[in-house]
Parts: C-alpha cells; sequence; structure tokens
C-alpha cells in the first residue's frame, strides 16, 4: 500500500489535534466498570448494594468480578478475609449455609508449607496474618459471583496473595451457598477487624 504524505494542502500542517474519547466508538471490552469505592478508615465492611449508590449486581451480567487492591485492617493477626452474600437488598448477611474450601501455600527464607482451609459462615478468601500498613504487607486478589438472579446455590471462587513481612502466601478458593436462592448484594469483611484500607472495583461479565 503506498503511503500518503499529509501536508498544507490537507489541511494539516505542525501539530496533529487531540482526538477525543467522545469520539471513538465501536470499541468494545469484556469486563464492565461498575463501581469502585476507596478505603481510607476503619470500616466494618465494605457492601455492594444493586441499585445502590450506582451498583448493579443484577442479572445485566451474568458473572461478577471484585479486584482488591492493597487491603489492611486496624489490628495486626486478624486479617480472615470474607465474603458474605445477602438477599434483602443488604438489611442482613447470612452467617451460615456456605460451603467453603481453600488451598493456601505460604514460604519465607527458612522454608515454607501449604494447608487446607474450610468456612461454612462466609466464602473464604486468605487467612493471613495481616499489617495496619503497606509497609507491613497488604492483602491483594480477585473474586468472582455467578449471575445473582438465577436461583440456585450462588458460586464463589477466588484467588489471593499478600505478604506480611515474613511469609509470601497465596490462597485459592472456591464456595457454594448450600440454599438456592437469588442474591441482590455481598460485602468484604475481616472477620475480627475492620478493613482501615483499600481499594475494591466491582466489574460486570458481558454475555457472550
Amino acid at each position: 500500500m503506498p503511503l500518503i504524505k499529509l501536508n498544507a494542502t490537507q489541511g494539516l500542517t505542525g501539530t496533529l489535534p487531540a482526538v477525543s474519547g467522545a469520539n471513538l466508538t465501536g470499541i468494545s471490552a469484556d469486563y464492565v466498570h461498575i463501581k469502585t469505592q476507596t478505603v481510607t478508615s476503619g470500616v466494618a465492611s465494605v457492601n455492594f448494594v444493586n441499585g445502590t449508590s450506582g451498583v448493579v449486581f443484577d442479572g445485566t451480567y451474568k458473572r461478577y468480578m471484585v479486584f482488591v487492591q492493597d487491603l489492611i485492617t486496624a489490628d495486626d493477626n486478624s486479617a480472615q478475609t470474607r465474603v458474605r452474600i445477602s438477599s434483602n437488598g443488604g438489611s442482613s448477611y447470612f452467617t451460615s449455609g456456605y460451603l467453603s474450601s481453600g488451598y493456601r501455600a505460604y514460604g519465607k527464607d527458612s522454608g515454607g508449607g501449604d494447608d487446607r482451609q474450610f468456612q461454612n459462615n462466609s466464602f473464604d478468601c486468605i487467612n493471613i496474618n495481616a499489617k495496619t500498613s503497606l509497609s507491613g504487607g497488604g492483602i491483594n486478589g480477585v473474586f468472582y459471583l455467578t449471575d445473582p438472579t438465577v436461583n440456585r446455590d450462588q458460586q464463589f471462587w477466588s484467588d489471593f496473595g499478600a505478604h506480611d513481612n515474613e511469609w509470601s502466601i497465596r490462597q485459592m478458593s472456591s464456595g457454594v451457598y448450600t440454599t438456592q436462592t437469588t442474591i441482590n448484594a455481598f460485602q468484604i469483611v475481616c472477620i475480627t477487624s475492620n478493613i482501615a484500607g483499600g481499594v475494591f472495583t466491582l466489574y460486570g461479565l458481558k454475555s457472550s
């Protein structure tokens, strides 16, 4: 294909004009950003409730993904990071009836090991001795939830990593809520402490 040289006869000289993103069409992505919540001081939980503060958590998407970035806790040695679901718009969250299991591997200079994690009061993301500042280690990871409007055993799976000054830890988990239900909210909690910081971003996965 021959090269086309643009010059003053085409009305273009010097610096090319900026391109506005509003003029870009036909560009698609599989994941759609829905909501980001940033925590900078202690909260008991981070909640995503359908229809509240711009949150979409309904049948619009068939799968939802949440990125957790730089989560820290208010107290050391207390970051049992979990997810709980709700069927009443976040008025309450289920605290039993889960079947959640995870594989955790950990290591440091002198060695390492692995174990299994089991929970029935929530979906289990990671168990770690977290720190109160990022200099001491934070938690990062991602978890997924299936279409919340389908009446079934709701499914969850996750992959999380963290460092707590001594150990490097990774935990992969999956689980179900063992009673068939639809849901419209979920929350992220650290069971024995407040969440002191972190960025929590919800995405929806487009249907094919």
